[in-house]
């Protein structure tokens, strides 16, 4: 448990960072978040766990993206390379949650609330395509992002589907990836928008980090507890 505890020191001080406005510790410190939340994954989980290598290998294209996006103000290939990195980081949590998808009554509520999120993010995409002037995020990202925006709502949607709705396990996985998606749609309204214009840059990029922050954490956990579950 000592990596879970450093993640989250960790992930508490680049918080503080971003809401300070400290970019030079924000550089320092954001790229240590994933290597940790990997290695608490890889002394907690078993030898045998079916998708240890899956959901590792969703963390280090996490990470890609975590440093990626760190240098998305010098191009925006970075940030590009970014969110193909975060793509890639949900098709491989899609693909770790297929054994504990379950499509009983007891998910209505979350479908309903994973369906309102879809249609925010749907609403932040017309922001996008009706946005003017914005040659810097044109040409790939029109294509990249709706497809993100697809790939990221099927993984709530399979997060919403975990076990009956009730288990442990279930809880963290679906409340990490709605505060993954909550995280994202801060990015996009921040991008895309002027909804976000009452909160400066710093609080904005703290909001975000919380929550990203908090979502890897809970995906995980749930993870561990699923196949400590099932055995």
């Amino acid at each position: 448990m000592i990596f879970y505890k450093l993640y989250l020191l960790i992930g508490l001080l680049e918080v503080v960072l971003e809401f300070l406005g400290l970019p030079s510790g924000v550089f320092a410190v954001k790229p240590i978040l994933m290597p940790l939340l990997a290695l608490a994954f890889w002394q907690e989980s078993t030898p045998k766990h079916p998708f240890k290598m899956v959901l590792l290998a969703a963390l280090f294209f996490s990470w890609i993206g975590d440093v990626s996006l760190l240098f998305q103000s010098y191009s925006p290939y970075y940030f590009i390379l970014g969110l193909c990195a975060f793509l890639t980081a949900h098709v491989l949590y899609i693909w770790a949650m297929r054994p504990g998808l379950e499509y009983s009554l007891a998910n209505r509520l979350r479908r309903i609330v994973t369906l309102v999120a879809v249609m925010a993010l749907t609403i932040l995409l017309v922001f996008y395509f009706e946005r003017e002037g914005n040659e810097a995020y044109s040409g790939l990202v029109r294509f990249a992002v709706p497809l993100y925006s697809l790939v990221l709502a099927l993984m709530v949607l399979a997060a919403a589907h975990q076990g009956s709705g009730s288990e442990g396990y279930s809880i963290l996985i679906f409340s990490g990836a709605l505060l993954f998606m909550f995280s994202d749609l801060f990015i996009a309204l921040r991008a895309f928008s002027n909804a976000l214009a009452f909160l400066s840059a710093s609080m904005t990029s703290g909001i975000i980090m919380a929550t990203y922050i908090v979502a890897q954490f809970l995906i995980i956990r749930g993870m561990v507890s699923y196949r400590d579950r099932v055995g």
